[in-house]
């Protein structure tokens, strides 16, 4: 599930030009379907919340813990209003990861796991391209690459790039 901010040109703007945590998040919910019993304890069920949080937040690490518990507060009372009611208590195990996590676990630049933003100059074709235009022999692959972000755009870029390297060493 998708919830859009009821101001999403706001919200963009503070996370993006003003480097805030916009009142009205956008978030991503992902609650695992029943049919996979192996990801949860019976009668209870797994969720998973991504949120897009500005870059600004790298600057400072020692506010995570406290950031991070409002963000979990504004996420449950945001649900709430969405019909979706989850006490804390219900809460069995929580694991949260900042961008700071995301930064020292898999390398990515100011933690941003989702690469170049999606503004016009850094989308298709401007993004940086899978081999390099200057550097023979360099190639790239990723979420900041051709064609994009996401598991299956990243698949893709890796396919390609492989390609490209197989076609030049050939």
């Amino acid at each position: 599930m998708i919830f859009l901010p009821n101001n999403a040109k706001s919200a963009y703007r503070q996370l993006v030009q003003t480097g805030e945590i916009p009142h009205d998040l956008p978030l991503y919910v992902s609650i695992a379907p029943e049919s996979d019993v192996s990801l949860a304890p019976p009668g209870d069920s797994t969720m998973f919340v991504l949120l897009p949080l500005p870059l600004s937040i790298m600057e400072r690490p020692e506010q995570m813990p406290l950031i991070s518990a409002h963000l979990k507060k504004q996420v449950l009372d945001r649900l709430c209003t969405h019909g979706i009611r989850i006490p804390y208590s219900a809460i069995a195990i929580e694991r949260v990861r900042t961008p700071l996590d995301w930064a020292a676990r898999c390398g990515l630049f100011q933690g941003s796991a989702f690469g170049a933003a999606h503004t016009l100059s850094q989308m298709g074709y401007f993004r940086q391209p899978n081999r390099d235009r200057n550097v023979s022999g360099l190639y790239y692959v990723g979420a900041s690459t051709v064609p994009g972000t996401g598991v299956p755009m990243v698949t893709l870029g890796g396919r390609m790039t492989a390609e490209r390297i197989a076609a030049d060493v050939c």
